[in-house]
């Protein structure tokens, strides 16, 4: 599992054909680890032994890339500092902590791990946004033509947002008409332009949100593992590129990450896992593994996640359903296929092979996956891995897939696998029923 996060974390670096060959080889070991985990019966973390040492291998090699300057810089210029000097630091802090991980003073440093790495994450994301300000990325602009446009009590999927298409395959005139994403993460980023003039700030708040939430929860149940995890997010290639390009996906790891700390509460779990679904379109793949999903409260968090869903969708269904439809659904079906992905389109292509696949056959592959990885879910660990799984799946052979994509993927891994070292807080908060006596009288 450690092996297939870094897998996605390379390939996250920019789009090309080589990320193609490595987010297939991590689908592949996610999908060996999930048959071998339901064989076993168990799938997570056993704090200390060979899981440590693995995590902080991990850590080590994306803090090397890091260092070597080898994380993504195509959008917008940044301080060659800025690109390096942080990956030292999560390399330190990462053999600090595995150094004191069994020693008296454990707690004072975890405490002191998870200020550092929030605090540092915090302020280099600042300046990451600061520098890059002036970037003009479809994405932004979509974020802020949105925001004016709720803001003036227009349909931000009508064609009051109009944008440029930032794709290089695209023709200078060609543009994208209605705000492309869900209404929840509409209202977020328009929040972000209202309050901070920038609505990428909302990235840059989930993420260390996202941070923040693993490394508390790690504290408060005295496991190390826990915050191993943390810094391998924080040292992911990637993130410095989801925070400039304005991606979506840091805002989708903070709601799943919430569900995933109340997962014992089935009804904050639930309201936190609807909006992480309701922020992109393509979790609709994943409703197979929702409904076969079992463990105690899955019932409660169930409907109250597809609520959440409907509520937030029929809502811009309301205003305008066939605006919606062309801006939210059909603008991604119809998609082109783009040779520069980092999927197997882009692998085949690598090799003189153009493949143009049908657009149903991702949400085909996706659905089965689901089917198939839903039936061995039975508690957080599994969900949140069988997501991983069923998204990935889907991916492989999507008209387009990118980095943000297997950002969002090797973020639910890590997710999937702190699930795992708290998986005791179910037995805890729900109880089983106390067994009759077969002897008593």
């Amino acid at each position: 599992m450690i092996l297939a996060v870094v897998f996605y974390g390379t390939a996250v670096r920019n789009n090309s054909p080589g990320g193609g060959l490595a987010v297939t080889l991590a689908t592949l070991l996610v999908a060996y680890a999930v048959w071998r985990s339901h064989k076993e019966a168990s799938l997570g973390l056993d704090e200390g032994g060979p899981w440590e040492t693995r995590l902080l291998a991990a850590i080590l090699v994306f803090s090397l890339l890091g260092a070597l300057g080898w994380a993504p810089a195509e959008i917008g210029p940044t301080s060659a500092w800025l690109e390096r000097l942080p990956s030292l630091a999560w390399a330190g802090l990462a053999i600090w902590l595995f150094l004191t991980r069994r020693g008296d003073s454990r707690q004072p440093v975890m405490v002191a791990v998870t200020v550092l790495t929030v605090a540092l994450t915090l302020l280099v994301g600042i300046i990451h946004l600061s520098e890059t300000r002036n970037v003009s990325l479809d994405v932004n602009l979509l974020h802020r033509a949105s925001a004016d446009a709720i803001a003036g009590g227009e349909n931000p999927y009508s064609e009051a947002v109009e944008t440029p298409v930032g794709s290089p395959t695209a023709g200078v005139e060609e543009t994208i008409v209605g705000y492309p994403y869900p209404p929840v993460t509409a209202l977020s980023y328009a929040v972000g332009e209202w309050v901070f003039s920038d609505p990428r700030f909302i990235s840059l708040i989930s993420w260390v949100a996202v941070l923040t939430l693993l490394g508390v929860s790690g504290i408060r149940q005295k496991r190390p593992s826990t915050l191993l995890l943390m810094l391998l997010l924080a040292s992911m290639p990637g993130w410095p590129l989801m925070l400039r390009a304005a991606w979506t996906e840091p805002l989708t790891l903070a709601f799943l990450t919430i569900s995933l700390v109340l997962w014992h509460r089935a009804v904050g779990s639930g309201l936190a896992l609807g909006l992480g679904l309701a922020s992109k379109q393509y979790f609709v793949v994943t409703a197979p593994l929702l409904l076969l999903h079992r463990d105690p409260g899955w019932m409660r968090r169930l409907v109250i996640a597809a609520s959440v869903v409907v509520v937030t969708i029929g809502a811009a269904l309301a205003i305008g359903p066939a605006d919606f439809w062309s801006a939210a659904v059909e603008y991604h079906m119809n998609t082109p296929v783009r040779v520069d992905s980092s999927n197997l389109i882009g692998l085949l292509s690598s090799f003189g092979v153009d493949w143009a696949p049908p657009a149903v056959l991702g949400l085909v592959a996706g659905l089965l996956a689901a089917m198939a990885v839903g039936r061995m879910s039975h508690r957080s660990a599994t969900f949140m891995i069988g997501m991983a799984l069923t998204l990935a799946v889907s991916f492989l052979p999507a008209s387009q897939a990118f980095a943000n994509y297997w950002f969002l993927i090797a973020g639910l891994l890590v997710l999937g696998m702190a699930g795992g070292a708290t998986g005791e807080a179910r037995e805890t908060a729900y109880p089983e029923e106390p067994r009759p006596n077969r002897d008593a009288r």
